[in-house]
């Protein structure tokens, strides 16, 4: 069949075609009369007519009446909906009932008052549709019935160039201008579309409509005369308007019982399936309104505010964002349904093309909508629980009759149950299509569209009702008394993986213990819920597990499974075993990869398949959890050396005359004569080699490992470089402070100069023979070695400070070089548990086994430092003090690493555990609160605003934020040991480890530097003209 806007005719003694199911009405008395024009014209397009029977020509069609004026406000009050194709379409004017929908010379609507052109609607211009009637045809108050046209297949097509009768949604709601419209041949003008601001679709007014100005009076279907083209316009308009009960509201109501008992049953069913669709959308497009109109613009114009001003607009936006985007769009839907269902009731050929055209509008707006839907809900349970103004205004909105008793809630979740209605009713249309009937063609699309995009939709509203949970268990936890962890839990991309019941065998006692796993993206927790007091709260029972540090015993996920005996509520249980229910539970076992033999967990799932879940989910988090770490590093690794340095292996024999250099003790790196060096003590001497790095930070390059040389054979146990002073600076074992030249040595190790020269440089800083600890750092500018050497009956600190060359001392007598250090302050008596020293800004911090004091050596007296020292912590206030008593007692026993200052006015005090936080008095701050490691630690470095712990078993390297004690990476090996021996930030910090070789030659020593990453900005984009010398344009 030709796409055309009007019926091709009838060829010379053809005859009629009569489809199967065609019949006349059995009904006696039928008004036949009234369906004539309407068959003839389908018969003269040789199409389906619901009559076989030859039939009378049309009769004439009446002129339009004279335009009569009527008030805008009533239009405003009759009609509930607004159009958003065009609101220019707004009319004036009323038209009396008996005049017909559209003149027949009649090429564009009549131009709009001026005053429309304020109404705040979408610019979105209407589409076309082809209209079915046909200007040399006779005038019809119907389109042809039959199951299927061809002319309507889109109403996006463009008009065919033969005569064609236009129909408000050919031309669509636009702005004319009055001049440009036609006149009749009469002389009159032709009557225009009554359109109310307030409506989806233009409609014409009519006396018959016009009856009913009561909006409270609910009209009756019955009143009209359906047997006349008039009366079925009115009563369609009537729908259109919202103003025909729901029990009404169906398509036979408006159909003449003769043209019902003309058609199939699959016809039938058909159309009412359409004019559900158009219904539905109908009480849709209302909703939304309501929302806007009831909450949205509620919450802005209610006093007193219901919110702050500066809350309100984020609060709107977040819950009720993206609402007034879809109503438009299904506005302009809604408006071509409407007209469709004008020009072509009692039979719409289909609205595939509008409902295809209008989905792939509109879908974006839904998935963004759907994905923030439960995060949104969410939010404004939130604010109802808290903000008794917000409650109040929902109770007070409640009472609006239009709700028809439907909370919020219900309004808010429309726009997630619409589009899978509507996918479903789509479906059901193209069930009951005819055979070669388009929607075969265009429905399948508009379905599979709908269908793609909510299967799409579902991964991220399982993440937005994932992160609604991850809200509800945060709000709830309750975390043990004095212990500060920070999980990290209001960070964006924190998300809940997984939760689920769970439960644990108690140690004593044999009872069960329920509890409810939550599997975050960086921890996973285990918690006690008590719902006691209608409030949910969900105690932390364990502390969290890092996923870094999370293990699985694999075996353990097929053990089978355990009985356990269900409470049964009775006073006496040890009456009542035998009435228990036994429920089988499912075992497997985690652990703490930091404290494997104190924190392993046997927990128990409800069924094997939550354990499966539980195994599934711990394995994906964990494998997610280590790829972002690797890809956001916090400090990158850089190997420099793995060969050189060996020591005996325990499962290779070595070659005869292997000599190994045994463990890397200490090393640093320095530059001398223009070149990069590494410096490495172990137990067989001090080498020194060139310095290379690896490409890669987990591997090192294939090229040969650099040469190093052994220019000492002193047993140090720690060296530290001075480099704005050119000095390595050596402690040797139980021994001296020895300071020498770094250009010299760089020159031995390449073999430009002697050992003897090398001697020649060094200075001795110590000679006590037996000194305890070393540490090169900084304070008030200066560059300071502190160390401290054992006498018979004391340990004294002394403090050297480096002298630049201009304000070198002359040499001391027997000397013929002048001293590069000179004493800084006074040497002092300090306890004999001293094993370290810290540089503060100001002064330095002796480490003791349990407490520190802190000094300035150029203030204080020669004598004990407890004269001259501020002893911290201070546990002056501990008597009187609940929580400063709690970690009093908490850090007994604790091993003291060292102090940090991390602000003019805060400390942090570092134990091998734990570490705690100080006010500038030395007394415990933040309510005397501390924080855990998560093993126990044996050394400690600082870099900028991170705490670096090396664990004391050599597995891990744990990098938190110093001033908020927050997890950021986990460094994992075997062996690892701190070497780096200074505080100076400057410096590169460097660890050893494990080495990948293991042959006849020992067990390679790596030496790996930690090197700070910076965020990756912004790439921008090349200039212009960048590439023009290349002619690459």
């Amino acid at each position: 069949m030709t796409m055309t806007g009007r019926a091709p005719p009838i060829p010379p003694n053809k005859p009629r075609i009569v489809p199967p199911g065609a019949r006349a009405p059995d009904i006696p008395g039928s008004p036949t009369e009234v369906w004539t024009p309407y068959l003839h014209h389908a018969q003269q397009a040789n199409e389906y007519a619901p009559y076989g029977a030859p039939i009378a020509p049309p009769p004439p069609v009446p002129a339009p009446p004279t335009l009569v004026p009527r008030d805008r406000q009533s239009s405003l009050q009759q009609f509930p909906y607004t159009s958003l194709a065009d609101a220019s379409t707004f009319s004036t004017y009323s038209v009396p009932a008996h005049t017909t929908r559209f003149p027949t010379n009649s090429l564009s609507p009549p131009s709009m008052p001026s005053h429309t052109q304020s109404l705040s609607v979408p610019s979105t211009p209407r589409p076309r549709t082809l209209s079915s009637f046909d200007t040399s045809a006779a005038t019809m108050a119907f389109p042809q019935p039959s199951s299927y046209d061809s002319r309507a297949r889109s109403y996006m097509a463009v008009p065919s160039s033969q005569a064609h009768r236009h129909s408000r949604s050919d031309v669509g709601h636009q702005s004319f201008n009055g001049d440009a419209y036609p006149t009749q041949g009469n002389g009159q003008s032709p009557r225009p579309p009554a359109l109310s601001p307030q409506m989806s679709v233009a409609s014409f007014d009519s006396q018959s409509v016009d009856e009913f100005t009561d909006d409270h009076e609910v009209p009756d279907l019955s009143a009209l005369n359906l047997n006349s083209q008039e009366g079925i316009m009115d009563a369609l308009r009537l729908f259109q308007s919202g103003r025909v009960p729901d029990a009404q509201a169906e398509w036979y109501s408006f159909v003449p019982k003769a043209a019902i008992a003309s058609l199939d049953k699959a016809e039938v069913e058909r159309q009412s399936v359409i004019f559900e669709l158009i219904k539905a959308e109908q009480e849709y497009v209302e909703d939304l309104r309501l929302v806007q109109e009831v909450f949205v613009n509620g919450l802005r114009t209610a006093q007193p505010p219901v919110l702050p001003a500066q809350r309100l607009k984020g609060f709107i936006s977040q819950v009720f964002g993206g609402i007034d985007r879809i109503l438009g769009h299904h506005q302009r839907q809604l408006a071509a349904l409407f007209d469709r269902q004008l020009e072509q009731h009692p039979l719409v050929q289909s609205v595939a093309d509008i409902v295809l055209d209008n989905t792939l509008k509109f879908v974006p707006e839904y998935e963004s909508y759907m994905k923030n839907s439960p995060i949104a809900l969410e939010l404004h349970r939130k604010e109802l629980s808290r903000t008794p103004l917000y409650a109040a205004f929902l109770s007070r909105s409640a009472a609006d009759p239009r709700l028809r008793r439907r909370d919020i809630k219900t309004l808010l979740s429309r726009p997630v149950t619409r589009l899978p209605r509507l996918k479903l009713v789509l479906e059901r249309i193209l069930k009951r299509a005819p055979e070669g009937h388009d929607d075969h063609e265009v429905l399948p699309i508009a379905i599979g569209v709908l269908d793609d995009f909510i299967r799409s939709t579902q991964p991220g509203m399982q993440v937005s009702e994932s992160k609604v949970k991850f809200w509800d268990i945060c709000e709830s936890l309750v975390w043990s008394r004095g212990e500060i962890i920070d999980v990290d839990l209001y960070d964006d991309e924190r998300a809940l993986v997984y939760t689920a019941p769970l439960a644990r065998r108690n140690k004593s006692g044999g009872g069960w213990t329920d509890l409810v796993g939550a599997l975050l993206d960086n921890y996973l927790l285990l918690l006690q819920v008590d719902d006691a007091h209608g409030r949910t709260r969900r105690k932390v029972v364990s502390r969290p597990i890092p996923l870094e540090y999370l293990r699985l015993i694999q075996s353990s996920f097929v053990d089978p499974p355990e009985s356990r005996r269900e409470r049964d509520g009775s006073i006496l249980p040890s009456l009542s075993l035998s009435s228990r229910e036994k429920t089988q539970w499912y075992p497997f076992t985690i652990y703490h990869a930091g404290s494997p033999a104190t924190r392993q967990y046997k927990l128990y799932a409800q069924s094997e398949s939550m354990r499966k879940k539980w195994h599934d989910a711990l394995i994906d988090a964990i494998g997610v959890r280590h790829a972002k770490g690797d890809a956001n590093r916090w400090f990158a690794e850089q190997i420099l050396e793995d060969g050189n340095f060996r020591q005996i292996s325990t499962r290779v024999r070595y070659a005869e005359g292997t000599k190994f250099t045994g463990k890397v003790v200490s090393a640093a790196v320095f530059m001398a004569i223009g070149r990069s060096f590494l410096v490495v003590a172990t137990p067989t001497g001090v080498y020194v080699g060139p310095r290379s790095s690896s490409s890669s930070p987990t591997t090192p390059t294939n090229h040969p490992a650099p040469a190093f040389k052994r220019v000492f054979t002193h047993n140090a146990v720690r060296l530290s470089v001075l480099q704005p002073y050119n000095h390595l600076i050596l402690h040797v074992d139980r021994g001296n402070i020895l300071a020498y030249n770094l250009d010299l040595l760089a020159r031995v190790s390449i073999g430009e100069a002697t050992t003897t020269a090398l001697d020649g440089s060094l200075e001795i800083l110590s000679n006590d023979g037996d000194t305890m600890f070393m540490r090169v750092g900084e304070a008030r500018g200066r560059s300071l070695v502190a160390y401290a050497s054992k006498g018979l009956l004391h340990v004294t600190l002394h403090t050297m400070e480096a002298v630049k060359p201009g304000e070198a001392l002359p040499p001391a007598k027997g000397r013929r070089a002048m001293p590069s250090y000179r004493p800084y302050g006074s040497s002092m008596y300090v306890p004999r548990d001293s094993h370290d020293a810290n540089f503060l800004s100001k002064g330095v911090a002796v480490i003791g086994e349990r407490n520190g004091a802190v000094t300035d050596p150029t203030s204080a007296t020669p004598g004990s430092i407890s004269k001259a020292a501020h002893m911290i912590p201070d546990w002056s206030l501990a008597p009187s003090n609940e929580p400063m008593s709690a970690l009093k007692a908490r850090v007994e026993g604790h091993r003291l690493l060292g102090v940090i200052r991390i602000d003019e006015n805060e400390m942090l005090l570092v134990y091998d555990e734990l570490g705690c936080f100080l006010d500038k008095h030395g007394r415990p701050a933040r309510n005397a609160a501390y924080v855990r490691w998560e093993g126990v630690a044996s050394s400690y470095a600082v870099r900028g605003p991170h705490l670096l712990l090396f664990a004391a078993t050599g597995t891990f390297i744990e990098i938190r934020l110093t001033a908020r004690g927050r997890l950021v990476q986990v460094v994992e090996g075997v062996d690892i040991r701190q070497i780096s021996c200074t505080t100076n930030e400057k410096e590169a910090l460097l660890f050893a480890a494990r080495g990948k070789h293991e042959d006849g030659k020992g067990l390679s020593e790596r030496i790996v530097e930690l090197v700070p990453t910076a965020s990756l900005g912004l790439v921008q984009a090349p200039p212009p003209n960048a590439w023009d010398e290349w002619d690459l344009a």
